[in-house]
């Protein structure tokens, strides 16, 4: 997606990023719900794109080998979409509207909370110290 951003117009041009579906709060709540899980796919610029695979490659790597592809997916795919919208409500309800977001930041730091549900899933079951994860096998 973000070679298609790049040829439309590039990456950090706003009305591009628009056109190709970005989070805008106003049009998601005049009805273009489709924002919250397309925004997810766009990128600001090579960082920004860098940086959200490279958390998605260390953190995804440990939830699949955990939970599978299938609840890897869903997981990822809900907290992508759940960032989304709170990030629209948050906008609307501290009156910033204008606000404009991309990224699959949202969906990552939902891996981060599926890691410490697991590791805290671990450590109530077993009463003990926290389970090892073995992050070179990753």
């Amino acid at each position: 997606m973000f070679a298609v951003e790049e040829a439309l117009g590039g990456s950090e041009n706003l009305d591009n990023l628009y056109r190709l579906g970005a989070l805008i709060p106003e049009a998601v709540f005049a009805g273009e719900w489709w924002r919250i899980l397309s925004a997810n796919f766009l990128h600001l610029n090579w960082l920004h794109l860098s940086a959200n695979m490279l958390g998605l490659y260390v953190l995804g790597r440990i939830v699949e080998a955990r939970l599978g592809i299938i609840r890897f997916l869903i997981a990822y795919f809900f907290s992508g979409v759940g960032s989304m919208i709170t990030i629209a409500v948050l906008s609307i309800v501290t009156q910033v509207p204008e606000l404009i977001c991309v990224g699959a930041s949202g969906a990552i730091m939902g891996l981060l909370g599926v890691i410490a549900a697991i590791l805290t899933r671990g450590w109530r079951r077993e009463r003990s110290s926290l389970p090892e994860i073995n992050w070179h096998g990753f």
